[in-house]
């Protein structure tokens, strides 16, 4: 839960209609011709314990759904297992970080950890993809982000222990291929990303927690068309690729009577690429808001 798209989802997390709903903020009621009244929710992956409890909206949609659909099992993701394999993959040959990424991006690199009070060589052993997660987690972290408190954990949590059933869109496997068979041109690009961020008033995490506390939607588009323009490989790797392989076994489950919760990182909820339009065009009826 440290890569930057996900850390984005901070960014988009009040990015649409529902800004102005603080109980039930980035949040649509979706319905379907002779379906059930299913519930479409952007998640932010790390919180801070302030943010809880979470606004009774979001709370109202998890009770009145039978089932939940996250991004991919956050058991998986943090298993022992997986973080073994993305460390053995994320660790860069004998020529080190250096061998990989051009020397201008090296020296910026440098620069914004010793801003940020980090040891400058401390990416020297980790390929551009891994350092950038370290980094973009690094932040989150010293500024009292805990995965743990997300809201896709929160509530897959809360349906195990309720006993609901819960689908994911990809594998655990699958999402951990996205960096483990990152191009390497790509992995530069993801690193240039995450240094963006460093350092930039509007990212850090206080800010978009303020963000999506205030629903301020011209801020949050403004983040991810920021990073579409600047970062086009990274953004179409990382949330327009996936959110096209999402939708055929989204709609496939919406349009069943069941009762469903979805909560995916936000930034992939809005956006000409974003699934609530992609949603509307399909037929389905979506509102913003948590509705009956």
């Amino acid at each position: 839960m440290m890569r930057r798209w996900w850390l984005l989802a901070v960014a988009a997390w009040c990015a649409a209609a529902s800004g102005s709903d603080s109980a039930a903020p980035f949040a649509w009621t979706l319905r379907a011709p002779g379906t059930a009244t299913h519930y479409l929710v952007g998640s932010i992956h790390m919180l801070p314990p302030a943010a809880h409890p979470l606004p009774d909206g979001l709370e109202r949609a998890y009770s009145a759904s039978r089932r939940l659909i996250v991004e991919s099992d956050p058991l998986a993701l943090s298993s022992t297992e997986l973080q073994g394999q993305m460390l053995a993959a994320g660790t860069a040959g004998d020529a080190g970080l250096t061998g990989e990424i051009p020397a201008p991006l090296y020296a910026r690199l440098r620069t914004q950890l010793g801003r940020l009070g980090l040891p400058q060589r401390m990416c020297d052993a980790l390929r551009a993809w891994l350092c950038a997660l370290t980094l973009e987690l690094s932040g989150y972290q010293r500024a009292g982000f805990v995965p743990d408190l997300g809201i896709d954990r929160h509530f897959f949590d809360r349906a195990r222990a309720d006993g609901k059933p819960v689908a994911w869109l990809e594998t655990p496997q699958q999402q951990l291929a996205l960096f483990t068979q990152m191009p390497d041109g790509l992995g530069r690009e993801f690193l240039a990303s995450a240094l963006d961020g460093v350092g930039d008033p509007d990212m850090t995490p206080q800010r978009m927690l303020e963000a999506w506390q205030q629903g301020d939607v011209a801020f949050m588009h403004a983040q991810i068309e920021q990073l579409r323009r600047d970062h086009p490989g990274a953004y179409a790797r990382l949330l327009s690729a996936r959110n096209r392989d999402w939708l055929d076994p989204l709609e496939d489950w919406l349009r069943e009577p069941l009762p469903t919760l979805v909560v995916v990182g936000a930034a992939h909820l809005v956006g000409d690429d974003g699934l609530v339009d992609a949603l509307r065009a399909r037929g389905f009826e979506l509102d913003a808001g948590v509705r009956p």
